[in-house]
């Protein structure tokens, strides 16, 4: 699956996504979806890549706990293994839930 792929996953949530995060211009109140890329995952030996994946960083944020915004994620990434996380952004006054995979 590409980058490109996974976001048009994303984007059928109708949830609004962006990669790493919105615009200053175009702010947006919650619930939104924005994601990031991490350190390739590889697999390598005798001097040949046999696999290589990019780690994504799935995370959404809403004012509270929100378990249709979160069904609709889950949902997107069902055919994808996860780990999930989540918790309160103080400062923001915001709930963030975190999905990491690999594609």
């Amino acid at each position: 699956m590409t980058l490109e792929n996974f976001t048009q996953l994303l984007d059928a949530t109708g949830l609004p996504v962006a990669f790493y995060q919105f615009p200053e211009d175009e702010p947006h109140e919650p619930p939104f979806i924005c994601y990031i890329t991490t350190t390739p995952t590889q697999f390598a030996a005798d001097g040949c890549v046999y696999y290589s994946g990019t780690n994504i960083q799935v995370e959404l944020y809403t004012l509270k706990k929100d378990l249709e915004a979160e069904r609709k994620i889950e949902d997107a990434l069902k055919d994808f293994f996860y780990v999930k996380d989540e918790g309160n952004l103080d400062d923001e006054k915001m709930y963030m839930v975190t999905y990491r995979l690999t594609i």
